[in-house]
């Protein structure tokens, strides 16, 4: 089975997209089956069986409750052809209709669903879960939510609730779980944004500076904490310039053929 996971951060864009790049040809295939009446979202189904996607988990929607309950959600992607979606929107007031996240699973693949699994108005109106039963395993899609902009405290709240009701699933039903999504959770330095691992070299030369000043006044014995490799940088730093600043310029000439 091929299960996809995709943070779309906006699936109205999306679908503008795939339908840019395989309206024409799905159109063209559906047209040449008999019978095939195009769909208004005929392009996002030819896109998920030209890829042959099972499951599809996306997260970030940003699609309102009040699109779907309407039926005038962008090219009407709640009736995918051969597909079944299960939809968690985002109820919040205060979120201004952000967030969301969509379960797409092809026909006759689903054996039940849930929108709001954690059983708490805080949680479920933010419409970052969605929870399906696929007979012999469960999948959780999730948005989980950042520690900057929503505060630690719910993060946690969000993720220590997830994993109550997950364990509940494998231990209650006896089934496997999957755990799918934007999880928003660094594992090692590498996986945060680039930007909040850039060095400021003005700080570090600042720190090796102090560090300096302290050891050297016989009054002040509080040495704070400096990692070797930013003295070293310190102490070296003349010469790294130097380096930087270095051209070197080689002349040399074509041969004409």
């Amino acid at each position: 089975m091929h299960i996809v996971s995709w943070n779309v951060a906006g699936l109205s864009t999306t679908l503008q997209r795939i339908d840019a790049d395989y309206g024409a040809s799905s159109l063209a295939k559906l047209q040449q089956q008999s019978g095939a009446k195009p769909a208004r979202c005929h392009a996002f189904a030819y896109y998920l069986q030209r890829h042959a996607i099972d499951i599809l988990c996306i997260q970030e929607h940003k699609i309102p409750y009040k699109q779907l309950s309407s039926r005038s959600e962008p090219m009407g992607c709640s009736s995918l052809p051969g597909y079944e979606s299960f939809w968690s929107c985002c109820t919040d007031k205060n979120s201004k209709g952000m967030n969301g996240v969509v379960t797409y699973a092809k026909v006759g693949t689903s054996v039940s669903a849930n929108s709001t699994p954690f059983g708490d108005e805080e949680l479920d109106s933010q419409g970052r879960c969605v929870q399906t039963d696929h007979g012999s395993f469960i999948i959780f899609n999730v948005y989980v939510p950042q520690g900057g902009s929503c505060g630690i405290n719910f993060k946690l709240k969000f993720l220590y609730k997830l994993r109550a009701i997950m364990n509940e699933c494998r231990q209650k039903l006896n089934k496997p779980v999957i755990l799918v999504g934007d999880l928003n959770i660094a594992h090692q330095s590498i996986d945060v944004f680039w930007k909040y691992r850039q060095i400021s070299i003005d700080r570090v030369l600042l720190d090796a500076r102090v560090r300096a000043d302290q050891e050297s006044s016989p009054t002040d014995s509080s040495h704070p904490s400096v990692p070797r490799w930013r003295l070293d940088v310190a102490k070296h730093w003349s010469d790294i310039t130097a380096a930087l600043e270095t051209k070197r310029v080689r002349s040399f000439a074509l041969k004409q053929s």
